[in-house]
């Protein structure tokens, strides 16, 4: 009897032998020990869960000489076996640690795709430096996911990716805490296609439109007014305009209004408040034939110059790197600073014809660093950082 129990052990190594942990290599004939079963990628695990996975991402940004503080990494992974075979369908065993390998993070599934092995999140590192890592953690069982919003610092007033939410196409939600959400009329939803980041928002140039249902006026020019705009943008090489891809109050003429426009020759900001001898100062983002036919991340950073002053300085950047500048100067009192009207994605005066993409709203502004590394992690994700190899972990 003692022969054969050594025979069977010779046959199935690794497999069958009595204290074998989870992860060992099915025989060839596909069989584990008892209790466990030969999951697709030919390892043996525990029917009832009792392990789960990790990967390292090893974080190397180009761009950051300073430490960036809450900076909300994008995290796209594609075509993953592991994700495919390990984490849960609906995803909810998902999470994120810090470089320990305890200290769990803020994060977002903005969505995943079980069956492609296909991920995209934001999370919320508290220091990113010019080398850092966190941990990818799934299988085992769900996560207690915490709130969108999470990962994302108060600063930043409203971030609406290119999803729709909950299923409704009709609804762009913001992913703060802020709850700016956005809504189209009947017929004048954006399509959802392939965006630079998830999915983006397509706008047919005719009535396509999303009006944000703003909690608190995002957009205005009080004394202590600081903020930053940045939408990632597309349009058709000859595109013309104007196309105002997010806009508030009018599109033109001398009533007050704010846009990022595509006119025949240039990408630009509008901005005039509501004083009459405010003047329209525009900041260029360079010429349209040169931003168009090809994803950009357009960047602008709205400054007041200091209390007791009616100026306000406008810096417009073109994939984190500043491209020019303009001021708002009211030089009669008593001067206004209300921008007017409501806020759109794809403004009705001026309809946009192209796709938007990650449209962020920070209540100061940050540097041009942080520009730089948003479009750095954005644009080649697979430079910004490194994702390693799957490890098992009992639990």
């Amino acid at each position: 009897m003692a022969r054969r129990w050594l025979i069977l052990l010779s046959l199935c190594a690794g497999c069958f032998s009595p204290t074998v942990e989870e992860g060992a290599e099915c025989s060839p004939e596909g069989a584990c020990p008892s209790g466990q079963t030969c999951a697709a990628d030919q390892r043996c695990y525990a029917e009832t869960p009792s392990f789960r996975f990790r990967r390292r991402i090893d974080i190397h940004p180009l761009s950051v000489s300073n430490v960036q503080r809450d900076f909300p990494l994008s995290v796209v992974i594609t075509g993953d076996s592991s994700l495919a075979a390990h984490a849960q369908a609906d995803g909810l065993d998902i999470h994120f640690t810090d470089g320990d390998g305890t200290s769990e993070l803020a994060f977002e599934v903005e969505s995943f795709d079980a069956g492609r092995g296909d991920l995209v999140a934001w999370v919320r590192v508290p220091l990113l430096s010019f080398e850092d890592l966190i941990y990818l953690h799934y299988g085992g069982e769900p996560f207690d996911r915490p709130a969108p919003g999470a990962a994302w610092h108060e600063r930043y007033l409203a971030v609406w990716h290119g999803g729709d939410a909950a299923g409704d196409p009709a609804v762009v939600a913001d992913s703060t805490a802020h709850e700016n959400h956005g809504e189209s009329g009947a017929g004048k939803a954006p399509e959802r296609v392939a965006g630079a980041i998830g999915s983006a928002l397509s706008f047919d140039g005719v009535d396509d439109q999303v009006l944000i249902d703003e909690a608190v006026p995002l957009l205005a020019l009080e004394a202590d007014a600081n903020l930053l705009v940045t939408a990632w943008v597309k349009v058709e090489e000859g595109a013309t305009g104007p196309n105002s891809a997010i806009g508030k109050g009018t599109q033109s003429g001398s009533t007050p209004g704010f846009g990022l426009q595509l006119n025949a020759l240039a990408w630009l900001v509008r901005l005039r408040g509501s004083a009459a001898a405010g003047s329209a100062e525009n900041a260029v983002f360079g010429a349209s034939t040169s931003l168009t036919g090809r994803w950009v991340m357009l960047g602008t950073a709205i400054t007041h110059q200091g209390a007791g002053e009616d100026a306000v300085e406008i810096t417009a950047a073109v994939d984190g790197e500043e491209t020019g500048s303009g001021y708002w100067l009211c030089d009669t009192g008593p001067c206004g600073y209300d921008l007017g009207g409501a806020l759109y994605l794809g403004h009705p005066e001026a309809p946009f014809k192209g796709l938007i993409d990650e449209v962020r709203i920070v209540d100061r502004t940050l540097g041009a660093e942080n520009q730089r590394v948003e479009f750095e992690n954005l644009a080649d994700p697979e430079s910004f950082y490194t994702v390693g190899g799957e490890e098992i972990l009992p639990l």
